[in-house]
């Protein structure tokens, strides 16, 4: 059995996003941004045990993070992202996007 990758459970697209390791001290700062009279670590609604956080960046020198519940069913897993916008000297909060997966069954 193939365990899912942070790219399957975050539905991240690898051609444009590479997995990071991003300093602790950094990550705490983006987290702690604020978000909609919150900050987005407040905002993250994904919580539980196996819940992780993986962090993408993109050529343009954005960062996206993914909390998401680390489990073997990625269309099952709860997750959310957001995309912290690169303008220069400091980082702009787009959108918390929330994952729906749809399985389709068809009668024959």
């Amino acid at each position: 059995m193939v365990l899912p990758t942070a790219y399957d459970h975050c539905l991240v697209e690898a051609d444009g996003w590479e997995l990071v390791n991003i300093d602790s001290s950094i990550e705490d700062s983006l987290l702690s941004s604020e978000y909609e009279q919150s900050s987005v670590r407040t905002a993250f609604s994904v919580s539980g045990a196996a819940v992780r956080n993986a962090w993408f960046k993109n050529q343009l020198g954005d960062l996206m993070v993914c909390r998401y519940e680390d489990i073997d069913d990625s269309c099952m897993s709860a997750s959310q992202t957001l995309i912290f916008k690169n303008l220069e000297s400091k980082y702009e909060t787009q959108k918390i996007d929330e994952k729906i997966c749809m399985i389709h069954y068809r009668r024959t």
